[in-house]
């Protein structure tokens, strides 16, 4: 059983943990930064939370964080209807519908705070754009020199959704 909630400051150290885990992967289609303290993933969570944007967090029957769904809502007044999202689910939790659940709740949050466009930039050999596709999210646009590793281009798309 997983459980979709709300993140909490108090999950600073959980979240730390995940995101060690996920960076420690070396998946290519991950961005590699450095592991940060739980000291900056509580600042990461109020700056997330004090610009109107929100995390959800999975957890497993043990209360242990499998993945996680972070919307930066834009702030410009102009733009406030739309967010941006990353989400990342933990190795041996992919593909049994985690980061279906975490999108659908992040599409009731966007509902419920008035955002009609909901978007994420992807590396185009990332295996997840299946899953966003399948979730209606389009392609609009193509980054050919989007990302470089090793001296070498890699293509991102920017996928969107219409929130109604």
């Amino acid at each position: 059983m997983v459980a979709i909630r709300a993140i909490n400051l108090s999950d600073a150290e959980a979240l730390k943990d995940l995101y060690a885990s996920i960076i420690e992967e070396e998946l290519p289609y991950i961005l590699k930064n450095a592991i940060p303290s739980a000291e900056e993933e509580v600042s990461f969570i109020q700056s997330v939370l004090s610009h109107g944007g929100m995390i959800f967090v999975a957890e497993d029957k043990n209360a242990r964080l499998i993945g996680m769904i972070t919307l930066n809502r834009l702030v410009h007044p102009q733009m406030m209807h739309r967010a941006t999202f990353g989400i990342s689910v933990l190795h041996g939790y992919r593909n049994l519908g985690i980061g279906k659940q975490l999108i659908e709740r992040a599409t009731c949050w966007c509902v419920e705070n008035d955002v009609c466009q909901l978007s994420l930039e992807v590396l185009a050999t990332n295996p997840a754009v299946g899953l966003y596709r399948r979730l209606n999210f389009i392609e609009i646009g193509v980054n050919a020199l989007g990302l470089k590793v090793n001296g070498k281009y890699q293509s991102i798309l920017t996928m969107a959704k219409e929130i109604v």
